[in-house]
Formats: structure tokens, sequence, C-alpha cells
């Protein structure tokens, strides 16, 4: 038996993170979601994958002529020594290396696009590994993991049967740990079997508040709780309740990161619903715990990629001016050596 909604789905979203959307008390509070397909351009009876897709592109390698390397041509000036013969023909020819110029240029060149590089992948490191989809939001600040916390293997529920035929649920334990480590917030889930007298969505919530304080009644969890429809077909309501130290990480960006995350992985029935859940909590982490790129970011980074830039065209100046003077010492000295004596 696998997840709703890949016969179709029921509803969309109402509004994606809501921090009014369930019961709050001085403890702990909740939000609730539903969730629709990514795009929301699924058809009924489709399947909405939103893996990651490997695509190649074509590169080419750079013919660089009859030169050399980087096109550049080894130059050398000749420098004429007299034997004292009287004449050009008695002297004999040596060749002094006039330097790769075009070699140094390049080189640098080089160097300051590998900064380029280095630079803008450090600065959009914050995705996260696997971190494929489009329309994520942004982390915008480092959070700080939570200390003090104890990790609880017997973070998982499951009434409806999804996570395994034989009910074993310690295969999705063992993967949420990886968000634990990350975060120091304890994750929980909860498959909610369909129940009539949950009726509207303010009863979920309820229901989500009163288990939490009377089975979790700690300040340090994020419980995910599925609430399964009377047609298990439909995409059920999805809400999450949070202790008042887990929020503080689990704050509202990053619970509008989890709930994106969340629709993005749902609709991809080529996963389990194990690796799905996992998959939600351990993307989470990757992207919330670091930074992403802001413009303001982008901006300093440019401004370091022109500082860089600069430098080295100046180091070309000053070796071309250099290079310059060298060769008009060398044809004065070949003017000097190529005048007769007499």
């Amino acid at each position: 038996m696998g997840r709703a909604g890949s016969g179709g789905f029921s509803g969309g979203h109402s509004g994606g993170f809501s921090s009014g959307g369930g019961h709050t008390s001085s403890s702990h509070s909740g939000g609730g979601h539903r969730s629709s397909p990514s795009g929301g351009s699924s058809r009924a009876g489709s399947r909405s994958y939103s893996g990651s897709s490997s695509s190649s592109r074509r590169t080419s390698t750079p013919s660089f002529g009859s030169y050399g390397s980087f096109g550049s041509r080894r130059s050398f000036s000749p420098v004429i020594i007299n034997n004292g013969g009287g004449g050009m023909g008695s002297g004999r020819a040596r060749f002094s290396n006039g330097g790769c110029t075009g070699c140094l240029t390049v080189a640098i060149i080089i160097f300051v696009i590998l900064i380029l590089i280095v630079a803008i992948s450090s600065s959009f490191g914050g995705g996260g590994s696997g971190d494929y989809s489009r329309g994520i939001p942004a982390s915008s600040y480092n959070r700080e993991k939570l200390e003090g916390t104890t990790w609880d293997n017997d973070c998982v529920v499951d009434e409806i049967g999804w996570i395994s035929e034989d009910g074993s649920v310690s295969g999705l334990e063992r993967q949420l740990r990886e968000f634990y480590d990350k975060t120091g917030v304890q994750p929980y889930v909860y498959f909610v079997g369909y129940r009539p007298e949950l009726l509207t969505e303010a009863n979920k919530a309820d229901f989500a508040s009163d288990y939490y304080e009377n089975e979790i009644a700690n300040d340090y969890t994020f419980a995910f709780f599925y609430f399964e429809e009377e047609n298990p077909d439909d995409v059920g309501y999805m809400h999450y309740e949070g202790g008042s130290r887990a929020l503080g990480v689990m704050d509202p960006e990053a619970v509008e990161i989890f709930w994106a995350i969340t629709d993005s992985e749902w609709y991809n029935f080529d996963q389990s619903t194990e690796d799905c859940m996992a998959n939600i909590f351990i993307r989470t982490a990757d992207r919330i715990m670091t930074k992403s790129a802001t413009t303001a970011d982008i901006t300093k980074i440019v401004l370091v990629i022109v500082l860089v830039i600069v430098i080295a065209a100046v180091i070309i100046i000053i070796m071309n001016k250099r290079r310059k003077q060298e060769k008009e010492r060398n044809e004065e000295t070949r003017r000097i050596l190529e005048t007769p004596l007499e």
C-alpha cells in the first residue's frame, strides 16, 4: 500500500506554513498544510515525479592552433656576437629566450577563473547535497544546532501501514537520526489512521496538540502528523507540532522550507514512504542549517573578483613593461656589438 495521491489528489495548499493554523500553548505550537503536486500541474491519475534528473552538457575542447598550448608562441631575440672579424658574416648568432608572456597571461586568467568558481561554489553550498528541486525557499541565515537534547529512537507511529507491510518502522527511525544529528531537534512522525470524529482541520490540529502534550511532553521535538482521509487515495491533512526549543531551529522560514520539500518529495512514487519521509527531514536539515547565497553575498563575491582581476591586470602591465625594457636593452646591446671596432 503506497502513499495517497498516486491515483489523484485532493485539495491544494492551505497557504503553506501557517503559524496560527493549529492549537497553541505556552510550551508548543503547530500549523497545518495540505500537500499538492509540485508545480500544481499534475492531473488526476498521474504521478508527478520531482526527483533529480541527470543531464549532460556537450563540451568542446578549444583548438589552440599550431603555436602550442593556449596559442602562445615562444619568441627568440637573436643577439649577434661579433668576434672582431669586422663584419656580420664573421659573427656567431646566439638566441636569447624572450619569455613566454602569453603563457603567463593565460596562467593569471586561469587563476582568476578558478577563484571565481570556488567563490561561487562556496556561496551556493547552502542548498544541500541532493537538493535538486526548484522552488525550495532559501535559508537566509545560519542556525545553531540545539544542544542538551537526547535522541529518542521511538519516534515513528504508523496506523495506516504505509512504512512496511509487517509494521516495522525501525528503518525510518534510523534514517531520521540524521536530522537529529544535524539540528539537535528530535523528529517525530505519526501517520494517523482515519477517524470519523476528526471532521475538520481544527479537530485534527487539536488532536495533534493533545497528543504532543500527553505523549511527547518535551520542548525539543518537531512532530509531523498525517491524517488519513475516509477515501485513502485522497491526500490527507498534514500538521506539525513543535516544542518551544525545537521552534528556535524550526522557525517560520524553516517550516516553510519543510513544507516545500514535503511537496517535492511526496509525489515521487519511485521511492517508498519510508524513504520519502527520511528525505523530507534530511533535506530540510541540509537546507536550514546552512545559509543560502543572497544578493548581498553575491555582490561581495563580485567585488572580490573585480579586485582580483584588477590586481592581475596590474601584474600583467608591470610584466609587459619589464619585458619591453629588457627588449630595449637587448637591442642596445646588439647595436653595440654589431658596430665594428674600427
